[in-house]
């Protein structure tokens, strides 16, 4: 059976590179049940410079997906 993935976090422009390691661990060990992944961060003040490396480095992490999604 597979089934979708959904991944919530929060975090500021200090801890946006915890929140990308976080969930890019997250997405390079997912099983071979999940087929889609769902991504949901929470911005509390993420600069444009941070979020366009969550942005890009992200859906690298989620190739074994069919599909990832990213949504602030």
């Amino acid at each position: 059976m597979t089934h979708a993935l959904h991944i919530a976090c929060v975090g500021d422009d200090r801890y946006a590179i915890g929140v990308a390691v976080t969930l890019y661990s997250a997405l390079v060990n997912l099983g071979p049940a999940v087929e889609a992944v769902h991504l949901a961060i929470l911005d509390g003040g993420i600069g444009p410079e941070n979020r366009q490396r969550l942005e890009r480095v992200l859906p690298k992490g989620a190739q074994r997906a069919g599909r990832c999604t990213l949504n602030f």
